[in-house]
């Protein structure tokens, strides 16, 4: 990993070399690096962004933290890993932003009148495209790999040099954490999460089983998912079904029939994720999420 880092690295002081500037590095970490800073004369400024260790990566939080450097510093160009982490800030980043971006790039360039071609494969691997970024910052990750360090000598070190902490509020923050066993739980569980046909598919469904294993909640579903075949009747909430009580039930993609209440009205609160707005289930809700539950539940699983 380091050794990718360090041909990242490598390359952005070629092209920093050919268009005579600087580059700065961000390092994302949960725990506090042991190195500080990279031992190259093209190395203005470190940045050390951590990261709460009680949460997997956030990258929303992250990509915005990134966004706090950029709008100080205005650079031309930003890279990143093409790997999980990088493939989902970098978009993240060319919005807030406004950056061109370019992903899985194989190869960056500069030209004499500053701007950035990056060339990667297209139409599955049988031809290279080159792609000319005249928006910048131009963003762009590059797959692992492609840059192998150069030069003997370039290591982290904690040579003189500037280590900028930045800090950010989080929006997200992990509670408290408990393992449960699976399976449908106690009709008095203090959460609950419940999916319904709004999910869209069984894989959605399970998405959303593992969340609430994770977290320590109760799963359920409304008769419209178990009918599609996306949950075992066993989960089923309503009039033909199980009744529950929660203190708190959100409700993941369910429209809110009659015999679905039957089986939910005592929860003490209520919060459903709907992009319909004439949904029955938002009559009785206390908080009414109008978005995608599946960008709801793809947030979670970011977060846990």
């Amino acid at each position: 990993m380091l050794d990718e880092t360090l041909g990242l690295i490598t390359k952005v002081s070629e092209l920093a070399r050919k268009s005579n500037s600087s580059i700065e590095i961000i390092l994302v970490s949960d725990v506090y690096m042991e190195y500080e800073k990279v031992a190259l004369p093209e190395v203005q400024n470190t940045y050390y962004l951590p990261i709460d260790s009680t949460l997997k990566s956030n990258y929303v939080h992250i990509a915005k933290m990134i966004s706090v450097i950029e709008a100080k510093k205005k650079p031309n160009l930003i890279i990143l890993p093409s790997n999980d982490f990088g493939r989902v800030v970098a978009p993240y980043l060319s919005v807030l932003t406004n950056g061109g971006i370019t992903t899985d790039c194989t190869e960056i360039d500069i030209l004499s009148d500053g701007t950035f071609l990056q060339k990667r494969p297209t139409f599955g691997g049988k031809m290279i495209a080159t792609i000319r970024t005249i928006r910048e910052p131009a963003i762009a990750t590059v797959r692992p790999g492609i840059y192998k360090k150069k030069m003997d000598g370039c290591i982290f070190t904690k040579s003189p040099g500037e280590l900028i902490k930045v800090f950010m509020k989080n929006e997200l923050k992990l509670i408290s954490r408990k393992n449960i066993k699976k399976g449908f739980l106690s009709a008095d569980q203090e959460v609950m999460f419940s999916g319904g046909k709004g999910l869209g598919s069984k894989e959605n469904f399970n998405r959303m089983v593992n969340i609430a294993h994770k977290l320590g909640v109760m799963v359920g579903a409304s008769r419209g998912c178990v009918a599609a075949g996306y949950a075992p009747y066993q989960y089923q909430i309503g009039q033909t079904g199980r009744i529950v009580r929660p203190k708190l039930y959100v409700a993941f993609g369910i429209s809110g029939m009659p015999q679905h209440i039957c089986g939910m009205s005592k929860s003490d609160m209520v919060i459903s994720v709907n992009t319909d707005t004439k949904a029955y289930i938002k009559q009785i809700s206390d908080y009414f999420i109008n978005v995608d539950a599946n960008e709801v539940l793809s947030e979670l699983s970011q977060i846990i």
